[in-house]
């Protein structure tokens, strides 16, 4: 009977869940931390894409700003559109040292496990209409960030993440 009413130790069970929980809490924002901060560095390197790709066609701006247009136009006998395609996932690798895999571009681990994988990239530069003065050369990035986020007790989970960035070339007056 004495045995009964002795409760030391009792309490080690719920230590050990608390514990479990802490730990699961902690992997979590990891996770969630790791994702944010990925997120960030891509977008990053797209915006710089972005304005490089503005900058890049910036150059073809000139003859038509002197005119008072603010698009990409060069004269060949009459003003004809001057935008420049450019490759952004050639950028991309670079700045973010991808490995290409088909269409996709992947990020690998020192390990060589995939980090995430950029899909969908593409770049769209539009030319302002002729003669108008108040918009600019606009270019606009777009891809798919494809990350696995691991979850302790629910394993990896595969995120689509759609990012978007653009760059404006205006004239000031």
């Amino acid at each position: 009977m004495k045995a009964l009413k002795n409760n030391r130790g009792s309490a080690m069970p719920f230590f050990v869940v608390i514990l479990f929980f802490i730990l699961a809490l902690v992997a979590i924002i990891y996770q969630n931390g790791t994702m944010i901060t990925t997120g960030y560095s891509v977008r990053n390197a797209m915006q710089k894409v972005a304005l490089n790709t503005v900058t890049q066609n910036s150059a073809a701006t000139y003859p038509s700003k002197r005119e008072g247009y603010t698009g990409a136009y060069q004269k060949l006998g009459s003003w004809q559109p001057a935008v420049e395609a450019i490759d952004p996932a050639a950028q991309l690798t670079v700045m973010l040292g991808l490995t290409g895999e088909g269409e996709d571009l992947v990020k690998c681990g020192s390990g060589g496990e995939e980090l995430y994988r950029l899909t969908n990239v593409q770049v769209n530069t539009e030319n302002t209409a002729w003669q108008d003065r108040t918009d600019g050369i606009k270019a606009t990035v777009q891809l798919d960030l494809v990350i696995a986020v691991k979850y302790p007790l629910v394993g990896a989970k595969i995120l689509t993440i759609p990012i978007s960035v653009s760059a404006e070339n205006k004239m000031k007056f």
